[in-house]
Formats: C-alpha cells, sequence, structure tokens
C-alpha cells in the first residue's frame, strides 16, 4: 500500500509532555486503493493536523472520533505505523490495508519558500 500525508506546517519535535498539534486545514491524507489515489482532506472538527514526538520518534496525523485513532501515525524510529478512523480527516477506516502496518520505505519532500 502507498499512503502518507500532506503537512502544512514544519514539523515541530518536541518532548512528548509538550505535544501539540499544529498545522492548518490545507493539510491532508492520501491513498492508493485499486490504483486510484484517494484523499481525505482537512474536515473542520478539530485542530489535530498534525504532531510530532522527540521521545518516542513519532510523526501523527489526525485524530478524534469514537475510537481516538490517528489518521495516520508514523513511529518505532519510522519503521511501523498505524491508522485509523478519524474526524480530522473524515476518512472512516485505516488507510492501509490493515490498522498496523510496517513501513517499507518512507519519502519526505519539502518546499523552500524564497
Amino acid at each position: 500500500d502507498i499512503l502518507g500525508g500532506f503537512a502544512d506546517h514544519e514539523w515541530d519535535i518536541v518532548n512528548a509532555k509538550d505535544s501539540c498539534f499544529v498545522g492548518t486545514g490545507t493539510s491532508f491524507l492520501f491513498s492508493f486503493q485499486s490504483g486510484s489515489l484517494v484523499t481525505y482532506p482537512w474536515q473542520d472538527v478539530n485542530d489535530y493536523s498534525q504532531i510530532s514526538c522527540r521521545r518516542t520518534r513519532s510523526l501523527g496525523f489526525g485524530g478524534g472520533g469514537d475510537q481516538g485513532t490517528y489518521g495516520l501515525y508514523i513511529h518505532d524510529d519510522f519503521t511501523r505505523g498505524t491508522s485509523g478512523p478519524c474526524d480530522t480527516y473524515g476518512n472512516a477506516e485505516p488507510l492501509s490495508g490493515s490498522a498496523c502496518f510496517d513501513v517499507l520505505d518512507f519519502e519526505v519532500y519539502g518546499f523552500v519558500y524564497q
């Protein structure tokens, strides 16, 4: 599976006790399902766009909802991840075929404004 997210704010790596969400409504999640790109835009129901933590070496997108899961969460030194339904992006199911997955490749792209 190919899945990911667009973070519209720089990642502020903080300690777990100081963790807070950052970002705005232009962030989104995406996945490729059956050869088609599916996007999950911000739903304007909360401010849980993106979060990071130095202690756990993790990055997360989204949150909220009955199950309290992240839309996308990468952890364990970027070797494992989880995905679940979240109110922030309105994905009713995990982005991958399973709620837990191994990360085989991790790509990051950035834009520099001048």
